[in-house]
């Protein structure tokens, strides 16, 4: 009796069919120009860990802490991190430039401000009375892990809608 996990591409395809069938959801994929971040490998070089996991589905979770909000990657290969930076933490599309293959695991703590988390962050325990707080994600992610974000403007790849119905009852 094996357990079945089903791939990133597997998930999205499976995504695609339920759309077309609930929404009759049609769309084309496109490139447009937008203002984004490059994800690259910092001046003093990555400081990534090859990941021991097994399965085809990365681990990346986020806990507040006193002095900022830690985030792990397990198992997660840089596309992997590239769309969660997308998706939870910035507010543009992240292009991944750091050519880097394989699985990682790694770690960071910053401190979040108001331009992350579609302009809300999460809130945080109390620091200790005079401890430092984290430093940003953009130099956390360059100091903890070896990588940075660069604000550029790039054709990136898009979902254009070209008919959504409402849902049948």
């Amino acid at each position: 009796d094996e357990k079945y996990e089903p791939t990133h591409q597997q998930l999205r395809s499976m995504m695609k069919s339920l759309l077309a069938s609930r929404f009759h959801l049609g769309f084309h994929p496109d490139k447009r120009e937008l203002p984004c971040y490059f994800l690259g490998v910092s001046a003093s070089g990555q400081k990534l860990t090859p990941s021991g996991a097994e399965g085809p589905l990365p681990a990346m979770a986020m806990t507040p802490e006193p002095d900022g909000l830690a985030v792990a990657a397990h198992n997660a290969t840089m596309e992997d991190f590239a769309i969660y930076l997308q998706l939870i933490l910035v507010d543009r599309p992240v292009v991944d430039f750091t050519r880097l293959t394989g699985r990682f695991d790694f770690h960071f703590t910053y401190m979040p401000d108001g331009s992350e988390f579609h302009g809300h962050p999460p809130a945080l325990p109390p620091a200790p009375r005079g401890a430092e707080p984290a430093p940003t994600l953009f130099a956390a992610l360059q100091q903890q892990v070896g990588l940075e974000l660069t604000a550029e403007k790039a054709f990136v790849d898009v979902i254009a809608v070209d008919r959504a119905d409402n849902p049948a009852h």
